[in-house]
């Protein structure tokens, strides 16, 4: 919570760079982002710049791996989905691409979710 609360102080439209490799299983290379970041940090960069680059690489990583797919349709879920401000920019730029996104609304994306799916199976066996 603390990164997502820094990244929504500053204002920057940059992100770290990565890379996609392979193509089936796609594989996502962080060196270029972390040799990034850790130099961002030596370099005194504030945390709300370093946290807003840092969330716009995730988005782009989701993004480019859904290019990569070719799907258009994108189910978003997972506890990091519980983060606003990457859920909201995902969200942005999957549609600005074309996709269509499917987050959760009612039902929480981490353990909430899991125990709402245990008790819909409980009640399937009863």
């Amino acid at each position: 919570m603390e990164l997502e609360f820094a990244a929504q102080e500053s204002f920057t439209d940059a992100a770290y760079r990565f890379e996609l490799r392979a193509n089936a299983p796609i594989v996502v290379d962080w060196e270029p982002a972390i040799r990034a970041l850790l130099g961002d940090i030596e370099s005194g960069t504030a945390s709300a710049v370093i946290s807003t680059k840092f969330h716009h690489m995730l988005s782009k990583t989701i993004l480019a791996t859904a290019q990569r797919i070719g799907e258009s349709k994108v189910a978003l879920s997972g506890g990091c989905f519980q983060n606003r401000f990457l859920s909201e920019r995902v969200i942005a730029d999957l549609r600005r691409e074309g996709f269509t996104p499917f987050w959760h609304q009612r039902v929480p994306p981490n353990d909430g979710g899991i125990a709402l799916g245990q008790a819909v199976a409980a009640t399937w066996r009863a």
